[in-house]
């Protein structure tokens, strides 16, 4: 504890913190002179103390601040709290992160915690504990999800969550909600969002957000068009629906939906009608048996054609994966990515395991590596460096298996099999969760890595 008498403090200067003048005008007459606080030691009173006098936080250090928080807090010193927050988030770093996590859980500051898991998850991948010899598999930075599809005779609702790092899938599925196929699904602002499908009766112009912390889903404002084999795509903070069936006809309709005003609005038509395709950044690759493509530009909000597929598909997947996304435009009318993937599909008379990928500063395709097995209407997103395949229908049946691709050899390798076999299934990766454990398999379940390593490796990997 701490004794004020120890201090000479003249009372007008800390008579306007409120848990000062609480003691002075409740706890004790005038004349008293000596004052005892409890919790808090004489070493971070006197730095209380200097920020009173003189606003200054220099005193402030990773081997202080949460004493000083813990101080703050139960004397009701708010601002000095709020310093506090911000020197931990500021000074965070492979060392403290850790501690400032398992602090922030105890003490309830939930948004300096979430930031801290976050800088765990997405900043630790270079630094290795050096003194355990055997651990488990770290959990990972970022999740597949495979969502909905079509399983045997029906739709299904069923959610599997891939988990790289231990090459297993999860099932997170909530049996409350409807299932749908040939929907399209984006992760945006923590949530991941489910638009339109088919359920075998129903076209859906409805809109569904997944909480991903409380595993919920909400209703959202609906489309003004119906469509299943719907393609999505994310474009600064929107939600961008292309083409698709509406149960009568091909759309080549499009619109947006603004998180913020939480409205849908309509954008200009593409050039041809469309469904069964896929989109990437507002690229639209689709067809009837189409081999054309064509590009969106939503500050002239125009559609353009590009060069077409050297092969007809439907079915068809879209990536941009790796180096190859940047924040630049090859042309005027260009959109936000640089190389671009077709996977797989249907040419009218098979199905296709062939890829085509495609330069915008050449406008023209290339082959790349054929997939292992031929599939259309299947899952498709890129999770740590790799295209993952998953699912679709392979011209006899649906199927689980799920297959990578590695850009950098140029080769596809064969990945955990999702335990629903299913097509129509779409696919997107959830990053940056506070609750990442809940989408992975527990660590507890895995086996333990040997990681002992002898001099010369201590010597190029950073330690904790």
């Amino acid at each position: 504890c701490s004794r004020l008498k120890d201090k000479n403090l003249h009372k007008i200067n800390v008579y306007f913190c409120l848990s000062f003048r609480a003691m002075f005008e409740r706890w004790s007459s005038h004349h008293i002179r000596d004052f005892t606080l409890g919790g808090v030691s004489p070493q971070i009173m006197d730095l209380l103390l200097e920020w009173i006098y003189t606003k200054s936080t220099t005193f402030l250090s990773r081997e202080n601040v949460q004493e000083v928080l813990v101080a703050a807090d139960m004397l009701l010193l708010e601002k000095l709290g709020k310093i506090c927050y911000c020197y931990m988030e500021d000074h965070m770093c492979p060392e403290n992160c850790i501690s400032i996590w398992k602090f922030c859980h105890v003490v309830l500051l939930h948004k300096t915690k979430d930031l801290a898991w976050r800088f765990i998850m997405t900043k630790m991948s270079n630094y290795q504990i050096t003194h355990i010899r055997l651990i488990r598999p770290r959990l990972p930075g970022a999740i597949l999800l495979a969502i909905g599809g079509w399983s045997g005779d029906d739709p299904t609702n069923g959610i599997e969550a891939y988990d790289y790092k231990a090459d297993r899938w999860v099932n997170v599925t909530n049996h409350q909600e409807r299932a749908r196929a040939y929907h399209g699904s984006v992760f945006l602002n923590g949530f991941v969002y489910c638009v339109g499908g088919f359920d075998g009766t129903e076209h859906f112009n409805s809109v569904r957000r997944l909480d991903l912390a409380t595993r919920t889903w909400h209703e959202m404002p609906p489309m003004y068009h119906r469509r299943c084999y719907v393609s999505v795509a994310v474009l600064n903070g929107c939600i961008y629906a292309m083409g698709g069936y509406n149960g009568h006809i091909r759309l080549n309709t499009a619109e947006v939906f603004d998180s913020e005003t939480n409205q849908w609005s309509q954008i200009p038509p593409m050039n041809e009608q469309r469904s069964d395709a896929n989109y990437l950044h507002l690229w639209r690759f689709q067809w009837q048996c189409l081999q054309t493509a064509e590009c969106y530009n939503p500050r002239t909000k125009q559609w353009s054609l590009i060069a077409p597929m050297t092969t007809r598909r439907s079915g068809v997947a879209v990536i941009a994966y790796g180096d190859y996304i940047y924040a630049v435009r090859a042309h005027e009318h260009l959109p936000l990515t640089i190389f671009q993937t077709i996977v797989g599909g249907f040419d009218g008379n098979v199905r296709l395991r062939s890829v085509e990928a495609y330069s915008p500063h050449r406008n023209s395709w290339r082959p790349v590596a054929s997939m292992m097995d031929t599939r259309s209407n299947f899952g498709i997103e890129v999770l740590n460096g790799r295209i993952f395949a998953a699912g679709g229908f392979n011209g006899f049946s649906t199927t689980y298996t799920v297959e990578a691709y590695d850009p950098l050899m140029d080769s596809w390798s064969v990945v955990c099999d999702m335990d629903i076999f299913r097509s129509a299934l779409n696919c997107c990766v959830i990053s940056g969760l506070p609750n990442m454990a809940d989408y992975a398999i527990s660590r507890n379940a895995l086996p333990l890595l040997d990681i002992g390593m002898d001099e010369s490796d201590e010597s190029d990997v950073e330690a904790i």
